[in-house]
């Protein structure tokens, strides 16, 4: 959470991670325990940045592969991957998502309103505007 305040506006941003890319292959499942565990190692951002770059080629191997060019101690980033809590991280993440009615990334809420798609910029600028003018 990053809140922050600049007169009558106050922000708060929470991101959560959310299966969607062709969620039966497992791979976008596999990749997010990757980054819960990454982060058990205070590398989550680096791990999320490593696969965004590295989106297109994205296997079910790809944890692993991210955490070796990261320098995570590998032994402990495998036990991570294969514990039931980091399977417990996805599967709370994406209960989250699914009560709020997430169904694509990336998905924003601004005053209570779902705003996704491919249009998201042009979205929050027209939730903002409107927030002004009320």
């Amino acid at each position: 959470m990053l809140p922050t305040t600049r007169g009558n506006l106050a922000l708060k941003v929470y991101y959560v991670d959310f299966p969607v890319v062709d969620p039966a292959s497992g791979i976008s499942t596999t990749v997010i325990r990757g980054a819960w565990c990454a982060g058990q190692q205070d590398k989550y951002w680096d791990y999320h940045k490593l696969a965004y770059a590295e989106q297109g080629s994205l296997s079910k191997n790809a944890p692993g592969t991210l955490a070796a060019k990261l320098g995570l101690n590998t032994r402990a980033f495998e036990a991570c991957m294969a514990s039931a809590a980091s399977l417990a991280y996805v599967e709370k993440a994406t209960a989250f998502g699914r009560h709020y009615g997430v169904s694509s990334t990336p998905t924003f809420f601004l005053n209570g309103k779902r705003l996704s798609g491919a249009e998201i910029e042009q979205q929050i600028r027209g939730q903002l505007n409107q927030s002004k003018s009320s």
